[in-house]
Protein backbone atom coordinates (compact mmCIF):
# COMPACT_ATOMS: atom_id res chain seq x y z
CA UNK A 1 0.00 0.00 0.00
CA UNK A 2 1.31 3.44 -0.90
CA UNK A 3 1.87 6.16 1.64
CA UNK A 4 -0.56 9.03 1.99
CA UNK A 5 2.00 11.73 0.94
CA UNK A 6 2.62 9.85 -2.34
CA UNK A 7 -1.13 9.68 -3.08
CA UNK A 8 -1.52 13.39 -2.35
CA UNK A 9 1.43 14.19 -4.65
CA UNK A 10 -0.07 12.14 -7.51
CA UNK A 11 -3.49 13.79 -7.07
CA UNK A 12 -1.93 17.26 -7.00
CA UNK A 13 0.17 16.51 -10.09
CA UNK A 14 -2.85 15.18 -12.04
CA UNK A 15 -4.96 18.17 -10.96
CA UNK A 16 -2.27 20.61 -12.16
CA UNK A 17 -1.95 18.76 -15.47
CA UNK A 18 -5.72 18.92 -16.03
CA UNK A 19 -5.84 22.62 -15.17
CA UNK A 20 -2.97 23.34 -17.53
CA UNK A 21 -4.66 21.43 -20.36
CA UNK A 22 -7.96 23.25 -19.82
CA UNK A 23 -6.30 26.66 -19.52
CA UNK A 24 -4.13 26.17 -22.59
CA UNK A 25 -6.56 24.14 -24.68
CA UNK A 26 -5.62 21.51 -27.20
CA UNK A 27 -5.21 23.98 -30.05
CA UNK A 28 -4.41 27.59 -29.26
CA UNK A 29 -6.57 30.14 -31.01
CA UNK A 30 -4.53 31.86 -33.68
CA UNK A 31 -5.04 35.55 -34.25
CA UNK A 32 -6.73 36.11 -37.59
CA UNK A 33 -4.67 38.30 -39.89
CA UNK A 34 -6.11 41.69 -40.66
CA UNK A 35 -6.37 42.49 -44.34
CA UNK A 36 -7.11 46.23 -43.97
CA UNK A 37 -5.32 48.49 -46.40
CA UNK A 38 -4.49 48.91 -50.07
CA UNK A 39 -3.53 45.89 -52.17
CA UNK A 40 -1.71 46.13 -55.51
CA UNK A 41 -0.69 43.48 -57.99
CA UNK A 42 -0.80 42.18 -61.53
CA UNK A 43 -2.78 39.76 -63.65
CA UNK A 44 -1.56 36.87 -65.76
CA UNK A 45 -2.31 38.89 -68.91
CA UNK A 46 -0.09 41.81 -67.88
CA UNK A 47 -2.78 44.14 -66.52
CA UNK A 48 -3.02 45.62 -63.05
CA UNK A 49 -5.26 44.89 -60.10
CA UNK A 50 -5.77 46.98 -56.97
CA UNK A 51 -8.30 46.86 -54.20
CA UNK A 52 -8.89 48.26 -50.74
CA UNK A 53 -10.02 46.39 -47.65
CA UNK A 54 -11.70 47.82 -44.57
CA UNK A 55 -12.63 45.31 -41.90
CA UNK A 56 -14.34 42.44 -43.71
CA UNK A 57 -15.26 44.46 -46.81
CA UNK A 58 -13.66 45.03 -50.21
CA UNK A 59 -14.33 48.75 -50.55
CA UNK A 60 -12.71 49.61 -53.88
CA UNK A 61 -11.59 47.51 -56.84
CA UNK A 62 -9.84 48.09 -60.15
CA UNK A 63 -8.84 45.20 -62.42
CA UNK A 64 -7.81 44.95 -66.05
CA UNK A 65 -8.60 42.24 -68.59
CA UNK A 66 -7.16 41.54 -72.03
CA UNK A 67 -10.06 40.80 -74.38
CA UNK A 68 -10.39 38.76 -77.52
CA UNK A 69 -13.40 38.45 -79.79
CA UNK A 70 -15.33 40.38 -82.39
CA UNK A 71 -16.01 43.63 -80.49
CA UNK A 72 -12.80 45.29 -81.65
CA UNK A 73 -11.64 45.90 -78.07
CA UNK A 74 -8.23 44.72 -76.89
CA UNK A 75 -8.85 45.25 -73.20
CA UNK A 76 -10.89 46.82 -70.45
CA UNK A 77 -10.29 48.06 -66.93
CA UNK A 78 -13.21 47.63 -64.56
CA UNK A 79 -13.34 50.02 -61.61
CA UNK A 80 -15.75 49.98 -58.68
CA UNK A 81 -15.56 53.11 -56.52
CA UNK A 82 -15.71 53.19 -52.76
CA UNK A 83 -18.49 51.28 -51.07
CA UNK A 84 -19.21 47.76 -50.00
CA UNK A 85 -18.23 45.79 -53.09
CA UNK A 86 -17.87 42.36 -51.49
CA UNK A 87 -17.64 40.72 -48.08
CA UNK A 88 -14.65 38.69 -46.98
CA UNK A 89 -15.76 35.34 -45.54
CA UNK A 90 -12.92 33.67 -43.67
CA UNK A 91 -10.09 34.47 -46.04
CA UNK A 92 -12.00 34.49 -49.35
CA UNK A 93 -14.16 36.87 -51.34
CA UNK A 94 -16.21 36.89 -54.55
CA UNK A 95 -17.12 39.95 -56.61
CA UNK A 96 -19.79 39.36 -59.23
CA UNK A 97 -21.12 42.44 -60.98
CA UNK A 98 -22.75 42.33 -64.38
CA UNK A 99 -20.30 40.88 -66.88
CA UNK A 100 -17.37 40.73 -64.43
CA UNK A 101 -16.52 38.07 -61.87
CA UNK A 102 -13.52 38.00 -59.52
CA UNK A 103 -12.61 35.37 -56.92
CA UNK A 104 -9.87 35.91 -54.37
CA UNK A 105 -8.31 34.51 -51.24
CA UNK A 106 -5.76 35.79 -48.77
CA UNK A 107 -2.88 33.39 -48.17
CA UNK A 108 -1.55 35.68 -45.42
CA UNK A 109 -1.95 39.21 -44.10
CA UNK A 110 0.21 40.48 -46.97
CA UNK A 111 -0.54 38.19 -49.97
CA UNK A 112 -3.66 37.42 -51.99
CA UNK A 113 -4.44 35.69 -55.28
CA UNK A 114 -7.37 34.62 -57.42
CA UNK A 115 -9.01 34.49 -60.83
CA UNK A 116 -11.27 36.78 -62.80
CA UNK A 117 -13.31 36.96 -65.98
CA UNK A 118 -15.06 39.60 -68.06
CA UNK A 119 -17.35 39.34 -71.06
CA UNK A 120 -19.23 41.77 -73.23
CA UNK A 121 -21.73 41.21 -76.00
CA UNK A 122 -23.77 43.47 -78.22
CA UNK A 123 -26.84 42.02 -79.87
CA UNK A 124 -27.43 45.24 -81.84
CA UNK A 125 -27.02 45.64 -85.60
CA UNK A 126 -23.27 45.00 -85.43
CA UNK A 127 -23.56 42.04 -83.05
CA UNK A 128 -20.26 41.24 -81.38
CA UNK A 129 -18.86 39.52 -78.32
CA UNK A 130 -15.52 39.59 -76.53
CA UNK A 131 -14.24 38.00 -73.35
CA UNK A 132 -11.16 37.68 -71.18
CA UNK A 133 -10.05 35.69 -68.16
CA UNK A 134 -6.99 35.86 -65.95
CA UNK A 135 -5.39 34.90 -62.69
CA UNK A 136 -3.92 37.51 -60.38
CA UNK A 137 -1.69 38.09 -57.35
CA UNK A 138 -1.57 41.12 -55.07
CA UNK A 139 0.38 42.28 -52.01
CA UNK A 140 -0.29 44.79 -49.29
Amino acid sequence: MRSRPHTLFVRAFVSCAILAAVACGDSPTEAKPKYDGNWVGSTSDGRSISFSVSGTQITELSVGFRLSGSCNASGVTVHFAQGSIASIAGRSFVVSRGDMSLNGSFSSGVAASGTGSFSVSNAGPIGCSSAGANSWTARR
